[in-house]
């Protein structure tokens, strides 16, 4: 099969193409450039910007691919463009939700559930999934939803980073802190996490089944793992001693709405798992699963050979050192002795970055509260 994958090197586009090049299918990326040492070997690629609408005719012109994976959509506005686009150049468009346009509940969800968002990363996506199902296209359509995926650059813990993954193992190697929001282990909640190697073996096994055609499919763990599992495996591969302080999950509001939205309605959602027996039947693969410590062994590993000699990412440390200085107030004699090490110039930047940040959402709230009224 001829396959044009969007992106191709982040975590799910890289994990396909991977999948479908080991399953003999022809493998064309369409991504920016910005990241070619995560092209995978025996893919081809070509430079382009899918938000540049006459680039993009101009690369489809006379081609017809047999399936168009686009993990890049996440709005009703790019749904319409890139459908537009597509139209007479595929014979299947294979669309990437999320599980979010579930909403979050407490029982393990499938297909048939009700869809009820509360984030707005799942009401867009879920407003992309009727735009498909309610409309007349020259190609058939496949909606999966992952659920938590994880590799190589995806490291499965809640409060990560994304551009330089190595930050986190560089903070942990060199016995700097972790922060989380706060969760009790013997009630911690549970979540389907995958490696993004067999998420890729089911959604590559979906490519050339007739039945999969205008359908929807999650995608998920056979396994379910708290996040305690995840810290746990990480820090002893690491060979560390785990330091990781919970803070308030409304700390991360002002310091990062983005991971706070993540941390609410994602990661830390109240006792949301899925079912995988849809795509189970439909591929016919009944696969076993690799574990999560390989998984994070597995990573660790190429983090090592492709990030470590990249700049860390210092927003990412300079948040969660702001978060350790002025957040916690009872500090064991780890902690003390870490930010007494912290020098005087770098906490005084810390503190600023803390106020700014509070005050900007004080006054976010004000005004909205204001406007309201």
């Amino acid at each position: 099969m001829d396959c044009l994958i969007i992106g191709g090197t982040g975590t799910i586009s890289e994990g396909i193409a991977v999948e479908a090049i080991r399953r003999g299918h022809n493998v064309l990326v369409l991504n920016r450039g910005n990241n070619c040492s995560r092209i995978p070997k025996g893919a081809n690629a070509i430079h382009g910007d899918i938000n540049d609408v006459p680039i993009m005719e101009k690369i489809l012109q006379d081609k017809i691919f047999d399936v168009i994976v686009d993990p890049i959509t996440y709005n009703l506005e790019q749904m319409k463009i890139r459908t537009g686009l597509f139209q007479g150049h595929c014979r299947r468009y294979v669309f990437i939700s999320s599980t979010a346009v579930f909403g979050n509940r407490e029982e393990t969800m499938d297909e048939c559930s009700p869809k009820k968002p509360i984030w707005n990363y799942g009401v867009q996506k879920l407003q992309c999934e009727k735009y498909l199902e309610d409309g007349q296209f020259t190609f058939d359509y496949i909606i999966i939803r992952p659920s938590i995926t994880y590799g190589d650059i995806r490291i499965p813990i809640p409060v990560a980073c994304r551009n330089n993954p190595w930050t986190i193992i560089d903070r942990i190697k060199n016995d700097q802190p972790l922060v989380c929001f706060e969760f009790k282990s013997d009630h911690e909640t549970k979540h389907n996490l995958m490696n993004i190697r067999d998420f890729s073996v089911y959604a590559v096994g979906l490519f050339d089944k007739k039945e999969a055609g205008n359908s929807d499919y999650i995608i998920c763990s056979d396994h379910v793992y708290t996040w305690a599992d995840a810290y746990e495996s990480l820090y002893c591969i690491l060979g560390k001693e785990k330091h990781i302080y919970e803070v308030d999950r409304d700390v991360f509001k002002f310091m990062n709405p983005t991971l706070y939205d993540d941390i609410v309605y994602d990661k830390d959602a109240k006792g949301v798992l899925f079912s995988n027996q849809k795509v189970k039947r439909d591929t016919g693969i009944a696969l076993k699963e690799i574990s999560l410590e390989d998984g994070i062994k597995s990573l660790v590993l190429y983090l090592n050979d492709n990030y470590q000699a990249r700049p860390l990412e210092k927003d990412f440390n300079e948040l969660t050192d702001a978060i350790l200085l002025c957040s916690i107030k009872k500090r064991d004699q780890y902690l003390g002795e870490y930010l007494n090490g912290l020098s005087r110039d770098y906490k005084k930047m810390l503190r600023n970055i803390w106020k700014k940040r509070k005050l900007k959402s004080l006054l976010k709230s004000f005004l909205f509260t204001d406007l309201k009224k």
